[in-house]
C-alpha cells in the first residue's frame, strides 16, 4: 500500500479484476510495524469505502477511505499476523 489518495485512506492492489465497485464496503486487517507504533506491532481492522479503482496490468488498484477501525493486538499475541487482508462485503 502506497501513495494514499485520501487523508484517512489506503491504496491497495488486488489480483481479482472487477471484484470491487465504487462505494463498496470492504474490511482490511493491517499490521502496523514497530516503526509506526513506536512499540509493539499492532493489528487494526479497518472498515473502508471504495472511492476509486483502476485496472493496472492484471491487477485492480483500489483506493478506499477508512470509515472505522478497531485494534486487534490480541491476534498478534496468539501468533496470527496479516500484513494486509481485504474482505469485500457485497
Amino acid at each position: 500500500m502506497r501513495e494514499p489518495e485520501t487523508v484517512s485512506g489506503v491504496q491497495s492492489r488486488s489480483d481479482s479484476p472487477g471484484k470491487f465497485d465504487d462505494d463498496d464496503l470492504i474490511s482490511l486487517i493491517l499490521t502496523l510495524p514497530r516503526k509506526v507504533t513506536g512499540n509493539e506491532r499492532v493489528q487494526v481492522r479497518c472498515d473502508a469505502r471504495v472511492r476509486s479503482r483502476r485496472i493496472q496490468g492484471n491487477q485492480t488498484v483500489v483506493v478506499a477511505e477508512i470509515e472505522d477501525y478497531k485494534f486487534l493486538s490480541s491476534l498478534l499475541s496468539k501468533g496470527i499476523t496479516a500484513s494486509a487482508e481485504c474482505f469485500c462485503e457485497k
